[in-house]
């Protein structure tokens, strides 16, 4: 196996230190500002009011530190962007702990405590329109995304279930990356396409608390492509994974996997939204359908269906408001499992959620939410959640 291994906090810090210096000598010399760093802080206070696994509170945070370069303007490499992203997470476990739930609601959680280098990458522009991005790279950030479900708190509507629980260690998403490499073209006014080869297990499953690079041929590759069409209002997107190795199949409802393996472990979806009416207020509605393999995957199918609002109020023009609702089915193969072990299976997981978020200035937003949890964790004997939360976001451009 050849492994290129452990990029902790401290050389991440180091890297941090380095591209400021770089960043202030540039801004000293250049009014076109080809370094940009943003730094945002958010927070969610959470509160699980009833079922679940208990009645309790907790508080998730993230750090995000995230440098921008333009290569072309700072060293001259033509068409080149240098992106480095780092965070840092508090680790709380509120779904894991006391809520119970798959899906995850707060997309902020992590599980570990961690200060980690999220993505490094190189951005090359050739052509009239090609790309290509080699380098550590979260394929949520262009992939299964769409701009009016990112209101959001809970996971699912940032990237779809059938996707997010894929792979031995999840695919290379939030708050783990894999090496990557993508490409993506602009075809027409309509559309553009992209595709992707990322290692098929970000990290390392014994080691979460750090961003490692571990290619080898067991681990494999996972490829995910995605056709989008763009109008005025709207955009549609299609998109398709795999992964090239062996993955183990479902046979345990305790979420140990056997030694069956096999290959096959893939996954389609079809996601879009569209400006529904646009007076005072702006609405939009979204929709997601996504399957995956039920043999590999607890989950089969995927749906969500949500509206968002911006400009609710003509006194605020900065607001937000959406009601979204997730639904991810339970595969035959879980189900087929947990008879066999005498543990019975909820047929799905759901969670329904409301929010209203608030700019306060321009660098404070406030974001009230509740969610209704149904069939936490596909376990019968858990009480569908009611969960409230209120989350803070203080972002700002250093320079």
């Amino acid at each position: 196996m050849h492994e290129l291994k452990h990029f902790p906090a401290a050389v991440f810090a180091r890297l941090t230190l380095l591209l400021c210096v770089i960043a202030s000598e540039a801004m000293a010399r250049s009014s076109d500002k080809p370094v940009s760093l943003q730094l945002s802080y958010t927070g969610d206070v959470l509160t699980n009011l009833r079922g679940g696994i208990r009645q309790a509170d907790a508080y998730v945070d993230n750090l995000d530190l995230q440098i921008d370069i333009d290569a072309d303007e700072l060293w001259g490499l033509r068409n080149t962007q240098v992106f480095l992203y780092g965070l840092y997470n508090n680790g709380t476990r509120f779904s894991e702990t006391i809520v119970g739930d798959a899906m995850v609601a707060s997309n902020i959680e992590t599980g570990v405590q961690a200060m980690r280098l999220y993505e490094a990458w190189v951005n090359l522009s050739y052509g009239n329109s090609g790309e290509v991005l080699l380098g550590l790279y979260d394929l949520n950030s262009e992939f299964d995304v769409l701009e009016s479900s990112g209101l959001f708190a809970g996971s699912a509507h940032g990237i779809g279930a059938d996707i997010s629980q894929s792979g031995i260690n999840g695919p290379s998403i939030f708050p783990l990356t894999s090496l990557a490499l993508r490409l993506s073209s602009q075809v027409s006014d309509k559309w553009r396409y992209r595709v992707a080869i990322l290692d098929g297990v970000p990290g390392d499953p014994e080691n979460l608390d750090d961003t490692e690079i571990r290619l080898s041929d067991a681990d494999g590759a996972l490829l995910i492509g995605e056709l989008e069409r763009s109008t005025e209002g709207s955009k549609l997107l299609l998109g398709g994974w795999m992964y090239s190795a062996d993955s183990a199949e479902v046979s345990a409802v305790d979420g140990q996997f056997p030694d069956a393996t096999g290959r096959g472990n893939s996954g389609l979806y079809l996601r879009g939204e569209s400006v529904l009416f646009a007076r005072q207020a702006r609405v939009s509605g979204f929709a997601r359908a996504g399957i995956a393999d039920g043999k590999f995957n607890g989950f089969s199918s995927f749906l969500s269906i949500g509206i968002h609002v911006q400009r609710p109020f003509k006194s605020r023009q900065d607001d937000e408001v959406g009601f979204a609702m997730a639904w991810a089915g339970t595969s035959s193969a879980l189900r087929q499992a947990g008879a066999d072990a005498g543990v019975p299976i909820e047929s799905h997981e759901t969670a329904i959620e409301l929010t209203y978020r608030a700019k306060l200035t321009d660098h404070v937003t406030v974001q009230p939410n509740i969610q209704w949890i149904i069939n936490p964790g596909l376990n019968p004997q858990l009480d569908n959640a009611l969960v409230i939360g209120l989350r803070f976001e203080f972002r700002t451009w250093a320079f």
